[in-house]
C-alpha cells in the first residue's frame, strides 16, 4: 500500500488536510490494561479529536493529546475515568416510532413534508 501523501488546500482562508487515506482505512484504536488507570489512543474520527481537544485543554492533567500533522491523526493519553463505553440494544420498529413521536411532541420539531 502506497503511504498517505497530505494535501494542503486553502479554502476560504481555512487551511483543510487532505490524508489520501480512504475512510476504512482511518481507524481509532484504544488500548488500556486493568492495572493502569490512562487509557492509550490514537483516531482519527473528527468528533473525537474535537472532544479531545477541548478535554485537553480543559483537564490537562487527565487527558494528553499530541496531533501529526502530516495525518492529522491525534494520539493521546487519558484517565481511565474520562472515557466510558457504552452498548445499546436493538430498538424495535414499535419502540423507534414511539420515541420519535414523543421528540418531536416534547421538542416541537417540524414534521417532513410527505408529498404523494
Amino acid at each position: 500500500m502506497m503511504a498517505a501523501v497530505p494535501i494542503t488546500l486553502i479554502e476560504s482562508g481555512v487551511m483543510i488536510m487532505r490524508t489520501g487515506m480512504k475512510k476504512k482505512d482511518k481507524v481509532t484504536e484504544i488500548y488500556f490494561n486493568e492495572a493502569d488507570s490512562i487509557m492509550y489512543g490514537r483516531t482519527y474520527n473528527t468528533k473525537l479529536k474535537k472532544q479531545l481537544r477541548q478535554l485537553a485543554a480543559d483537564y490537562p492533567e487527565q487527558c494528553k493529546i499530541s496531533v501529526d500533522a502530516d495525518t492529522d491523526m491525534i494520539e493521546f493519553e487519558i484517565n481511565k475515568n474520562r472515557l466510558t463505553f457504552r452498548i445499546n440494544p436493538e430498538l424495535s420498529a414499535e419502540r423507534k416510532k414511539l420515541l420519535s413521536a414523543e421528540a418531536k411532541k416534547n421538542h416541537n420539531l417540524p414534521l417532513k413534508n410527505k408529498e404523494s
